[in-house]
């Protein structure tokens, strides 16, 4: 998507906050050090901590927009507010499950015994 832009709305985003306009991105990142200018940083809950933790530095790269949960659209807000960026929330995001703990009903998960 180097040569190529999308806008939120071509990609079923809205932003939050009644900003007008769409807002053209060229790149999608989930480690913020891979944002360059023009990027929309995915901010998503994980299993040690929020990637709305590294909105800061996403939007020092130049992300142009964040996707994130409410949890996140929370931790970013002081660092949002003095941007120009875009913040679209998603309800909710779930997080992944950790790796020691298996998601329930998985084969490596204990099911109960019914006679």
């Amino acid at each position: 998507m180097a040569d190529r832009a999308a806008t939120l709305s071509a990609l079923g985003l809205t932003p939050a906050g009644g900003r007008g306009g769409d807002i053209a991105v060229t790149g999608l990142a989930v480690d913020s050090r891979q944002v360059r200018p023009g990027t929309l940083f995915a901010a998503l809950p994980g299993s040690r901590s929020h990637g709305a933790s590294f909105v800061p530095a996403a939007l020092a790269a130049g992300a142009t927009a964040i996707l994130t949960d409410a949890a996140g659209a929370a931790l970013a807000r002081e660092a949002l507010a003095g941007s120009g960026a875009a913040l679209s929330s998603w309800p909710r995001i779930p997080a992944r499950p950790s790796p020691a703990r298996p998601p329930s009903g998985s084969a490596a998960s204990p099911r109960p015994w019914s006679p």
